[in-house]
């Protein structure tokens, strides 16, 4: 059995020393297990950021390689999208692609299959011709082939068409074979020649060369060159013998723009 400690006795220093130490050991055991807790909140921490760091360097790298960035002249600038695709060229418009039917927004004009800015050409004295009904008229001549008529104009480009006219009597003794002789000193068109009786129906036999068309009621022929009808070639049905009439020309068809051309007409 101990005995029991009685008042106003000290402890032993031996003992005080012992529990000195042992509160120490406390103390520093709590300080370690909160310093082992901060540090793993502040490692934490700085692997997420680390992990915030890595993602937004990605971002800024993608974006640039899917912007691209322009001045806007007053010291900011501005990203717009890039694209792998080609700009479209639409039909008819400005050095673009003619359309289908060959044919551009006005005033283009299709010019080797592309659509460019109209060539101003030469004053053609002819003009308005684009039409029948607006032909230049040349005169009346008879089947005389020692009379004759001249004409001369120029054709803009592919759309543009002159239309001439004159007038023939058939004479007694000669025969009506309407002709004429043409200069193209550059590029090709098209003529083409057509027959309208005074009395009865015209009957055109088309010369080898060339392609029998018809424009209203007229009946004719087109060639890329001059060309004159047979002596048979144009009759006059019901006429009785008459075969005087009016002759139509129209040239038309240029292959390129500024296609100046001359010729002499007989009937």
């Amino acid at each position: 059995m101990m005995a029991r400690m009685q008042p106003g006795l000290s402890l032993p220093r031996t003992l005080v020393a012992l529990a000195l130490v042992g509160a120490s050991a406390c103390a520093t055991g709590g300080d370690d297990g909160g310093s082992g807790a901060d540090g793993g909140t502040t490692g934490t921490s700085m692997s997420t950021t680390a992990s915030t760091t890595v993602t937004t360097s990605e971002s800024v790298s993608t974006t640039a390689t899917t912007a691209t960035t322009a001045d806007d002249g007053d010291g900011s600038s501005s990203s717009a999208p890039a694209s792998d695709l080609p700009p479209e060229c639409p039909e008819g418009m400005l050095d673009c692609p003619c359309d289908a039917e060959g044919a551009c927004v006005r005033p283009l004009q299709c010019i080797d299959d592309v659509c460019s800015e109209p060539i101003v050409c030469d004053a053609d004295a002819n003009e308005p011709n684009d039409f029948r009904d607006e032909a230049t008229a040349l005169g009346s001549i008879s089947d005389d082939d020692l009379e004759t008529l001249e004409f001369a104009g120029v054709l803009d480009g592919p759309d543009d068409a002159d239309w001439f006219t004159y007038t023939g009597s058939d004479n007694l003794g000669d025969t009506v074979d309407p002709a004429r002789t043409l200069t193209v000193p550059s590029g090709t068109l098209q003529m083409c020649k057509f027959f309208q009786c005074n009395v009865g129906e015209a009957q055109v036999v088309c010369p080898a060369g060339t392609e029998g068309v018809t424009e209203g009621l007229l009946h004719g022929c087109c060639a890329p060159t001059a060309f004159a009808f047979d002596s048979d070639g144009v009759e006059c049905i019901g006429g009785a013998f008459d075969t005087g009439g009016t002759v139509w020309i129209v040239l038309r068809a240029a292959t390129e723009a500024c296609v100046a051309y001359s010729g002499v007409a007989h009937f």
